[in-house]
């Protein structure tokens, strides 16, 4: 019994680290890489146009939301057709083979780079961030 309430305590600890993990500190967002799909893109030469979509866990007033925002790039090159068309907050490394994940940061949400959202929640979280800490 003892054994059981020790294995129940770890696995309490251990759930409640990731959940932590996973949400963002006060006012910046992250990115649900698992999320992405594409809009459009023609996988074709380059230059080309490449409209995708992500989700974002985002905290406000210490409430998580989810935004879903659009992004809309040109490629010219192989390079850019790695770094440019990930979530914003995802990185991902060079390796020998081309390039792979290698972690998700958090970014502060009115220093976004998201040019297009079509939730108009992004837009009242900068109204409300730049107007309250005045």
């Amino acid at each position: 019994m003892k054994n059981i309430k020790t294995l129940l305590f770890l696995t309490l600890v251990i759930t409640s680290t990731v959940a932590t993990a996973a949400s963002p500190a006060a006012n910046k967002c992250l990115a649900q890489p698992s999320s992405k799909k594409y809009i459009s893109s023609a996988f074709g030469a380059y230059p080309r146009r490449v409209i995708f979509e992500c989700n974002y866990l985002c905290n406000a007033e210490n409430k998580i939301y989810t935004v879903n925002a659009i992004t809309n790039v040109t490629i010219r090159n192989m390079d850019q057709d790695a770094k440019r068309t990930v979530c914003q907050g995802v990185v991902v490394k060079k390796t020998s083979y081309g390039y792979e994940f290698d972690k998700v940061i958090s970014f502060y949400a009115p220093e976004t780079n998201l040019k297009e959202t079509p939730f108009l929640f992004l837009i009242g979280f900068l109204y409300y961030l730049l107007f309250n800490f005045s």
